[in-house]
């Protein structure tokens, strides 16, 4: 495996068609709090906006009921939603295939629920490690820009490093 080489993935519309998992998941934040569940616009918000981003945007503009969404939030555990994850066809055939000559971490908007992940779906059997947001997260999750130095690297170095982007579908 070379050094200096890794694969970093995303979460969400990458490794795992995960749709249905975050729609179940704030629908069910949203009756705790004695909402209807979201319109079809939110249904497609939630799926892209950054976990820590969705419920400020959702209730930014009430306090009082921010606060309490924030309150379901810690309340509501993602593991019922987990079953609701699909990983993409052949996810582990390409893990395997990549494993032996690349590092490979995944890198996600994900909060808490990234251990989850990683744990639900046996990642560690490939993933170095992997990232994303911290709040309220029970154990310290490192953030995107500690990912270089999980690696080894000191500073991203242009002359070293290169990038690819893979965007679903």
């Amino acid at each position: 495996m070379p050094a200096d080489t890794a694969v970093i993935f995303d979460c969400d519309g990458v490794l795992f068609d995960s749709w249905r998992a975050n729609v179940a998941y704030y629908d069910a934040i949203r009756a705790h709090l004695g909402l209807p569940p979201m319109d079809a616009p939110w249904r497609e918000r939630v799926h892209v906006l950054a976990a820590s981003h969705v419920l400020e945007e959702m209730f930014g503009s009430d306090d009082a009921l921010l606060a309490a969404a924030r309150l379901a939030a810690r309340g509501v555990s993602y593991e019922p939603f987990f079953a609701l994850m699909a990983p993409v066809p052949g996810l582990p055939e390409v893990l395997d295939v990549l494993a032996p000559r690349f590092r490979l971490a995944m890198a996600t908007n994900r909060g808490s629920t990234v251990h989850g992940v990683v744990a639900r779906f046996g990642l560690e059997r490939w993933l170095e490690t992997a990232v994303g947001e911290r709040p309220w997260a029970p154990v310290q999750i490192p953030t995107l820009r500690e990912l270089p130095a999980l690696f080894g690297y000191r500073a991203p170095n242009r002359d070293r490093a290169s990038t690819a982007m893979v965007e679903a579908e």
